[in-house]
């Protein structure tokens, strides 16, 4: 009995180990989002940081939140807004929200937080539609529900800050958006 139930232990950890879940236990980017998840952000970066320094845009578009979220202006600013552009300019949703977030003047409100960005040393001017452009990608590629709505929340509350030729030349610009680099192909975790 107990060699089956180490067996049956064991085929699961490989089949956990062998896809993108939130459980894999051999991917550093899911260690950092469970370090991260339990507030250690000190392991969820040193997960992430070879990461995205190999060009993982998940760990570019994490590493990116985490060092804004952190940050007081200057370098790590500075830094984080590169990853997240990085991240973005690939395709991904999560890079595409924040980075999007860091050129919207006003709160952003979603259910759960109030995003006001204050990222003087970031490098980024303000500009409504900028931030409209980035948050629709985000929304286009989300493949998370919960981010999805997250999404939703604050596309009406952009656009309504913009004038309609302001949404128009956005619409085109989002109709028109092409990844720079290869298109990141964000983790399906469960």
């Amino acid at each position: 009995m107990r060699g089956t139930r180490l067996t049956s232990l064991g085929l699961v950890s490989l089949v956990l180990a062998g896809c993108n879940t939130y459980y894999d236990p051999s991917d550093n980017y899911v260690r950092g989002l469970r370090w991260f998840d339990r507030g250690n952000y000190g392991l969820a970066r040193e997960n992430w940081e070879p990461l995205a320094n190999a060009g993982d845009c998940d760990a570019q578009a994490r590493l990116g939140y985490l060092l804004y979220a952190q940050a007081r202006p200057g370098p790590e600013q500075e830094a984080a807004a590169r990853l997240l552009r990085t991240a973005a300019e690939r395709g991904q949703p999560f890079g595409q929200f924040w980075y999007g977030t860091l050129f919207f003047p006003e709160t952003i409100k979603v259910p759960g937080m109030d995003i006001k960005t204050e990222c003087s040393g970031c490098g980024v001017t303000k500009d409504p539609e900028t931030a409209y452009v980035w948050i629709a990608l985000a929304r286009r590629n989300s493949v998370y529900k919960q981010f999805s709505a997250m999404t939703e929340e604050a596309l009406p509350q952009v656009r309504a800050t913009l004038t309609p030729a302001q949404a128009a030349d956005a619409d085109q610009r989002v109709a028109a958006w092409q990844p720079v680099g290869p298109l990141c192909r964000p983790r399906q975790l469960l």
